[in-house]
């Protein structure tokens, strides 16, 4: 079997996609590299999301107490007429 030697063109042509595969892998390995920081991002959102979950419970318990305090002064107000009515 007869080997030949490539064409100039075809040389060309190779060493065009050599550059594009090159330049495909540096942009992947590039957005690889920037999983860490995507991750710590995450979970930085993450702690703050749970931060807010904390403070609205917080602010739903203090919302009940404000109706049963509600509750509680007209309650006391009636309380108060009727004591007055009875004296």
């Amino acid at each position: 079997m007869r080997t030949t030697k490539p064409k100039r063109g075809e040389i060309i042509e190779i060493g065009a996609l050599l550059e594009d595969f090159n330049s495909k892998f540096d942009l992947v390995a590039e957005q690889t590299s920037q999983i860490p920081e995507i991750k710590s991002g995450i979970n930085g959102l993450a702690e703050d999301m749970e931060i807010v979950k904390t403070d609205l419970e917080f602010i739903k318990g203090a919302l009940k107490k404000k109706v049963d305090m509600d509750e509680f002064s007209a309650l006391e107000r009636r309380v108060i007429s009727l004591e007055s009515r009875l004296r």
